[in-house]
């Protein structure tokens, strides 16, 4: 049997191993959270969304004065009326637009906030550019929960597996004493919604591998050999997906429009309204010039790995408990950076301490 002192000390690696990415992580993640309630709308899908005014669907055109074309088109409501538009210039930067379909106007997000946020969610979700960063988080993650399970049961055995003892904060006149105590009872509070936090991020980390796409690259032909084949922004091709949209999924709601594939097919994303959860979306691979559907999963229909997935973004987001959830969420991450920093301080106050001990010993020894 593993004996405390064994469980105490991985726990005490595990932390300061990870000590660094876990308060990266809660910082990044504290960010993601804010900006989800800031930038995005809890409005219905409308039963009747409104029409573009005459003269407003210049926005696309505008968009694209400047050799500039749009490339990814995302909902910030329930009707796909308030838009975040991403465009990409003649250099291949990326920059972003907010957009009322109903009323044509364009509202420049600030680029530096825009990168800024990019790269939140680059570390967030990653950390070494391709597979190998998700691979790396999804390994991180894992170590991350086996530290908390350690940590709650050196929490409970510490204290006799009394209840009573176990939620008691030491009245100790020594700090160091204050800090553990508090670091112990602080932590095994908020176990549960941060186990779940980390678990669910570790599913979404491995996602690309539990998630099923349809070959779709024999639609596409190799640019190189036919430049047409390239589509040149979403622009002129929105009424034709929504309207294939609409006929392939009369209850759905599009969440998400993406060029594809070496930009010969448009990836959407739609939520239907009779699936649960709302991220269990449909996808569909739609051929643009020839406005035809070439793919479509069903989100009620797909496997065990996508299915997985969308529960656990549900679930890492708080957005399954409503509001409620999105405050345990924000309590994890600070919880998650509070016991990172306070189990480095711990460690670190202990070690001064030991070397005080030992100098007056060896100061004793020497009168």
């Amino acid at each position: 049997m593993i004996k405390v002192k064994t469980l105490h000390a991985l726990h005490q690696w595990l932390g300061l191993g990870l000590g660094v990415w876990l308060a990266l992580v809660a910082l990044t993640g504290l960010v993601w959270t804010v900006w989800d309630a800031v930038a995005t709308s809890d409005e219905p899908v409308p039963s009747t969304p409104c029409v573009e005014a005459a003269g407003s669907a210049n926005w696309r055109a505008t968009l694209r004065a400047h050799g500039e074309r749009i490339v990814r088109l995302d909902a910030l409501d329930g009707g796909f009326q308030q838009l975040r538009v991403t465009i990409m210039d003649q250099d291949g930067a990326k920059h972003i637009r907010h957009v009322d379909r109903c009323s044509g106007a364009i509202v420049p997000s600030p680029d530096a906030w825009e990168s800024f946020f990019s790269a939140v969610t680059w570390l967030h979700g990653s950390l070494i550019p391709g597979a190998i960063g998700k691979l790396s988080i999804g390994l991180l993650g894992i170590l991350t929960f086996v530290s908390i399970a350690i940590g709650v049961w050196l929490w409970w055995v510490r204290n006799g597996r009394s209840l009573r003892k176990a939620l008691a904060i030491s009245s100790s006149r020594q700090g160091l004493v204050r800090l553990r105590s508090w670091h112990y009872v602080a932590g095994a509070l908020v176990t549960l919604p941060m186990a779940l936090v980390v678990a669910s991020g570790t599913l979404l980390a491995y996602s690309p591998w539990l998630t099923e796409t349809p070959a779709i690259g024999s639609h596409c032909i190799d640019q190189a050999q036919n430049p047409q084949a390239s589509i040149q922004g979403l622009g002129p091709y929105l009424d034709s997906v929504q309207r294939l949209v609409g006929e392939r999924m009369p209850d759905g709601a599009i969440r998400s429009i993406r060029l594809d594939a070496k930009n010969c097919v448009a990836r959407i994303y739609a939520q239907s309204r009779s699936v649960t959860p709302a991220s269990l979306n449909d996808r569909l691979w739609i051929d643009l010039p020839g406005e035809r559907v070439i793919a479509h999963v069903r989100g009620a229909e797909t496997g065990v790995g996508y299915r997985g997935s969308a529960w656990a973004l549900v679930l890492h987001s708080g957005e399954l408990f409503g509001r409620a959830g999105w405050l345990l969420t924000l309590a994890s991450g600070i919880a998650l950076f509070g016991l990172t920093v306070t189990g480095a301080w711990i460690y670190f106050w202990a070690r001064k301490m030991q070397a005080q001990v030992r100098a007056g010993t060896r100061n004793r020894a020497a009168g």
